[in-house]
């Protein structure tokens, strides 16, 4: 890569940098654990739901195949679970990359 083509990327990265903090950071308040701590625990709980939707469908299972109901529910906590943790991950680049004020 020419230094032309290096210095174009660097100056990239730093735009992207500054207009993500410029959007992203005044919509949050400042996150710390305090702030951090119900993300957490929303995810867990929806990994949890999730878990315990299986275990719920294949301890009733009769051998006779899965109840079509029950596997919609599932479908719907791998729904909800998938989207919270790909939000959290989310906010976790945020802060990685210092779009937001760590207090």
């Amino acid at each position: 890569m020419s230094i032309d083509k290096n210095r174009l990327i660097m100056e990239l990265d730093e735009y992207r940098r500054t207009i993500n903090r410029e959007k992203i950071n005044p919509t949050l308040t400042k996150v710390n654990i305090s702030t951090l701590a119900p993300v957490v625990n929303i995810c867990a709980k929806a990994r949890a739901d999730y878990i315990e939707c299986l275990m719920s469908i294949s301890n009733e299972d009769t051998g006779e195949g899965c109840n079509p109901e029950k596997i919609e529910k599932l479908r719907q906590h791998r729904i909800a679970y998938e989207e919270l943790v790909s939000a959290a991950n989310a906010l976790e680049t945020v802060i990685k990359r210092g779009y937001v004020d760590v207090n």
